[in-house]
């Protein structure tokens, strides 16, 4: 049991450190046809949350872990994206992947994270949407498509990131 968990430490490890200390990550747009994002996972306030509960919503999906120090520094800038669009149909939702609950917990503690975080605890919604890297983020139109990707840490409360989402709360 210990090699197992040392060994998917050291992987994850590896993943997150290849991605690039300055926030290096770029919009991409997504074509994904009629395929649709879902989820089913816990919160940290003990409640499932599904894809469904954020219908009418623009959602800003991050994967990220507590021990990944790009996950973290973009942190700061999704929490003034985040406020910046107070009392419109936009949240965040950060996806915990493959950590025990309680230990982020106490890391949440001192990170000041104010957004949403669910717990994938097997990483399995994190290779169902194809992620590889972390942090990935994903933003969802209303209607539940991802529309675009970001690969590695990015500065999120950015214009072109504004421009993005503000378009997207104008769809239909």
């Amino acid at each position: 049991m210990y090699n197992r968990i040392l060994k998917m430490m050291t992987l994850f490890s590896f993943i997150c450190l290849s991605t690039p200390l300055i926030a290096g990550g770029t919009l991409e747009s997504v074509d994904n046809g009629e395929n649709l994002a879902s989820f089913e996972l816990e919160g940290i306030d003990n409640k499932i949350y599904h894809l469904s509960d954020y219908q009418g919503k623009v959602l800003l999906v991050n994967f990220w872990a507590s021990w990944c120090p790009p996950c973290i520094q973009e942190i700061p800038s999704m929490q003034r994206l985040e406020k910046s669009f107070t009392g419109r149909p936009f949240e965040i939702v950060a996806i915990n992947v493959s950590e025990q609950k309680h230990g982020v917990i106490r890391r949440l503690k001192r990170i000041n994270m104010t957004f949403t975080v669910l717990f994938d605890t097997k990483g399995t919604t994190f290779k169902q949407w194809q992620a590889k890297i972390l942090p990935t983020s994903f933003i969802v139109d209303k209607n539940g498509h991802i529309r675009y990707l970001v690969k590695g840490p990015m500065e999120w409360d950015t214009e072109e990131v504004s421009e993005v989402i503000n378009k997207l709360l104008l769809e239909k």
